[in-house]
């Protein structure tokens, strides 16, 4: 009988360890995602600020050459 208790304490012991590491896992995988969003949104802001630059050196490029 005590070897059973035994077994179970370990089981017990081992599934509540097994809860946790899964909700660590998908602490981490939350964190990765929300910085994998982040970086989709710097970039985006990256490709729309190129987007502007290259509006304003037309718009300057056209006025130069209308100045000429």
């Amino acid at each position: 009988m005590l070897m059973k208790k035994i077994y179970v304490d370990i089981i017990s012991e081992k599934e509540r360890k097994l809860h946790q590491l899964q909700a660590d896992a998908e602490s981490a995988v939350d964190i990765v995602t929300r910085a994998i969003s982040g970086l989709e949104l710097v970039n985006q802001e990256i490709e729309d600020t190129k987007s502007e630059i290259d509006e304003y050196i037309s718009c300057l490029l056209y006025t130069s050459d209308a100045a000429d």
